[in-house]
């Protein structure tokens, strides 16, 4: 035994056993701008808004990192939820989309159903819970002592890294402490007749197969994160720090007005939202147009192949087969409808409903008027 050392020398507990990598910082997507009024409000930027350190290798506003992720677990270096935040910085309620934990006037944090009347949507533009993602990573380039912070509000960016990693573990076998690219990428949507561009994240692994192989040969590289704690994400209200613009401001609402928009200016803008929305609705229901019959020489009416017959309700007993067609095919012309008999063949797990037997077929039925309603004339 070492002399030199005394007789206790390490806890049995966490106090002693537990190895944690720092938080170096955070890369922002975004700066904030003042609105006419002087309002604060946040607007996406197409690079990386990065630390002095970062700047001094990659320039001021660079668009492309070389970044590893610290650990094989996604929901250890990219947690995704719904967040609230108070009048200061800190956390006031987060959730997963069912159940949440948010700070009582006691100081207590107590369940709730979640989401609540707080959620942003186009109904509630100006609502404080939004969804955010975090994600924490080393960049080799600057410094392996620790892990940067990307916060992104952003639901593009979110599915595209959610399937990188995806796709990365299938290629490598892991997804820890591998070379890989992080960019921001510009990003077009069309959303009543406007464009807009945003610049969302996207992770590439960027190598050939003879760099697959030998990833997939490093037992020790699968090891060493799993051995070491990371220091979580900075929870910071978006007020006070600038991130990306989220998608749901596509609405048709250009965020610096919305910023200087009273309530009553807000309640104007979320009614016409309600009552566009409720267009889209009732249009989408809409059977299509039947065209006009072609004629024959002697003046009789051609019936074509795709024209949809007037609906009419079926009654509880069999269903004649030529009409059961008509039916599937009136439900396939119509995208909610359609959406409706997959979520169905999904519940039932069928396959096809046009080969439904009777008793099949009078359950499918029973589930779309349920379901739809008046949007199912059948």
């Amino acid at each position: 035994m070492n002399s030199m050392k005394g007789q206790f020398t390490r806890i049995e507990s966490s106090y002693s056993q537990v190895r944690r990598i720092p938080r170096l910082g955070k890369i922002r997507l975004g700066i904030k701008k003042k609105s006419a009024k002087g309002v604060e409000y946040p607007s996406e930027t197409p690079w990386f808004v990065v630390t002095p350190e970062i700047a001094a290798v990659y320039g001021d506003q660079p668009t492309e990192l070389d970044v590893m992720l610290p650990h094989e677990d996604p929901e250890v270096f990219f947690p995704q939820k719904l967040a609230m935040y108070g009048q200061t910085a800190g956390l006031k309620c987060h959730g997963n989309g069912k159940v949440a934990r948010r700070l009582n006037d006691q100081n207590e944090w107590v369940d709730r159903q979640c989401p609540c009347e707080f959620l942003k949507s186009s109904d509630n533009p100006k609502g404080a819970c939004t969804e955010q993602s975090s994600l924490m990573v080393f960049l080799p380039k600057v410094s392996l002592g620790g892990c940067y912070q990307i916060t992104t509000g952003s639901f593009h960016s979110t599915v595209t890294i959610n399937s990188a990693l995806d796709l990365i573990r299938a290629l490598a076998g892991r997804v820890a402490l591998i070379p890989l690219k992080l960019r921001r990428v510009p990003r077009t949507t069309h959303n009543e007749g406007k464009s807009q561009t945003h610049y969302t994240l996207e992770l590439i692994l960027d190598g050939d197969l003879k760099m697959i192989r030998d990833l997939r040969a490093d037992i020790q590289g699968i090891l060493i994160p799993g051995r070491l704690e990371i220091e979580g994400p900075v929870d910071e209200n978006k007020t006070l720090d600038a991130v990306d613009v989220e998608e749901a401001d596509e609405d048709g609402i250009d965020a610096e007005k919305l910023a200087d928009m009273d309530d009553k200016e807000l309640e104007t803008v979320r009614m016409a939202l309600n009552k566009q929305n409720q267009v889209k609705r009732t249009e989408t229901i809409k059977p299509s147009p039947t065209p006009s019959p072609a004629t024959k020489p002697n003046g009789t009416a051609v019936q074509e192949s795709f024209e949809l017959p007037a609906p009419e309700r079926i009654g509880p007993g069999q269903v004649p087969a030529s009409q059961w067609a008509e039916v599937v095919a009136y439900v396939d012309a119509n995208m909610d409808l359609c959406t409706l008999k997959s979520d169905w063949k999904a519940q039932t797990k069928c396959e096809q409903v046009i080969r439904l037997t009777p008793s099949g077929q009078q359950n499918f039925l029973s589930f779309m008027r349920e379901q739809a309603g008046a949007g199912f004339p059948y």
